[in-house]
């Protein structure tokens, strides 16, 4: 039977770390967020690969705001609008394939929803030395309880070895 996991936990707690764990089991990452970094390229082409996926995204831009900025502003107003607009290409992977799925993103309810909904489960990844000061909606936006905690809080082998151990649990 296929398995999709979907990741929750703030900015930089190690999501896409923990992912690297699940690509090594054969899962396919997918993150939400995929489609709004095309739109919000498309619309600023001056922004960078680590603007947009790396580790620039706080960075101010030519365009005088943050690459992270942008990407909040515009996807939650395009959630305004559709709120199932960024959900709507894991329904479609989901229905066209049976390969196991991790979601790296998940950042909204209705995102736990939809996983659950497709007989996934929803990890959360905590990192007690990360101080958080971000209030954007996108960062403070769940308020259901996720199936599993992983705490992040050694190295990155460490956190991963963490991740195999509640994974093979």
């Amino acid at each position: 039977m296929r398995k999709l996991i979907g990741l929750m936990g703030k900015k930089r707690s190690g999501k896409d770390t923990a992912a690297e764990v699940f690509v090594g089991e054969g899962f396919i990452k997918f993150a939400y967020g995929d489609k709004l970094k095309e739109v919000v390229r498309f619309m600023y082409p001056a922004l960078t690969y680590g603007q947009l996926y790396g580790e620039q995204k706080e960075d101010m831009t030519e365009y005088g705001y943050s690459a992270r900025h942008l990407m909040q502003e515009i996807g939650e107003n395009f959630r305004d609008i559709d709120p199932l607009i960024w959900m709507r290409p894991l329904d479609r992977l989901y229905r066209s394939t049976q390969v196991n799925i991790v979601v790296t993103d998940v950042r909204h309810d209705n995102e736990m929803e939809q996983i659950w909904r497709l007989h996934g489960e929803i990890w959360e990844v905590k990192r007690p030395a990360l101080n958080s000061l971000d209030t954007h909606k996108s960062e403070n936006g769940i308020h259901l309880s996720p199936d599993v905690v992983v705490r992040n809080v050694d190295t990155k082998e460490g956190f991963q070895a963490e991740v195999r151990r509640v994974w093979n649990s």
